[in-house]
């Protein structure tokens, strides 16, 4: 019987998975500014004293308006690193070719960490938004999620740019549940087309976390949304 059949160590490595990065791409980015010393960001604003028209008649004066302006003040207060070490010894027991390999897959498992720790705070974010819907532990409606439209429309706020962040939970064993939203013949819009387009969005919406479009507005399903003692907290 042959007794020293070596074992063989493949070249492929098992990494962690993450969830795409969906939050950060809807949040103004001013790292690029942040150069040099300072930890607070000040932005000027146009909002807090906005104009307003005025009546206008022949060979009267105009109506002069004084704008001022205010700003809102961002502290950076957040700090996330990752560092690793491995020691020489251990390094020369590993085969020469797969050093670069390896070196090479701890690099980019500590980027995704961190780029997951910053959709972590995004999402946290939540606790600072001043419109709420629904109650503690109970399943989301589809009278909540049109008042969440309505909330920000009421704002007003554009309509570019707007997205859902779900978690899979709520997603899976809520939303979709509901008829009008799988159902075209009850949701009864014209065409056919039902508030929620789901199906072959195509391999690169995939893997953008896309997982449809309700009443208009892409849909990312996330892990990073923050589960509050009984309630995961969603975000439009």
């Amino acid at each position: 019987m042959v007794s020293h059949i070596p074992e063989i160590w493949t070249r492929h490595l098992e990494q962690a998975f993450y969830d795409a990065q969906v939050a950060q791409n809807f949040f103004l980015d001013l790292s690029a500014q942040a150069e040099g010393a300072g930890d607070i960001f000040r932005i000027a604003d146009l909002f807090t004293n906005t104009f307003s028209s005025t009546a206008k008649t022949n060979a009267a004066e105009v109506t002069l308006a004084s704008p001022t302006s205010v700003d809102v003040s961002l502290t950076v207060n957040t700090w996330k690193e990752v560092s690793y070490l491995i020691e020489d010894m251990e390094l020369s027991h590993i085969g020469a070719s797969f050093v670069p390999m390896v070196m090479e897959a701890y690099t980019s498992m500590a980027g995704k960490v961190l780029a997951d720790d910053l959709e972590d705070n995004i999402l946290a974010l939540w606790s600072g938004l001043s419109q709420t819907g629904g109650a503690t532990g109970a399943a989301v409606t589809d009278l909540q999620v049109r008042q969440a439209i309505e909330s920000v429309a009421d704002g007003p706020a554009p309509r570019d740019n707007r997205a859902w962040f779900i978690h899979p939970t709520p997603y899976w064993h809520q939303l979709i549940s509901f008829a009008k939203y799988y159902d075209a013949s009850q949701a009864g819009w014209s065409g056919g087309a039902g508030p929620v387009k789901t199906g072959n969005l195509g391999i690169e919406a995939k893997k953008l976390g896309i997982h449809g479009v309700l009443y208009g507005d892409p849909v990312y399903v996330t892990t990073n949304v923050v589960l509050d003692g009984l309630s995961y907290r969603c975000i439009y």
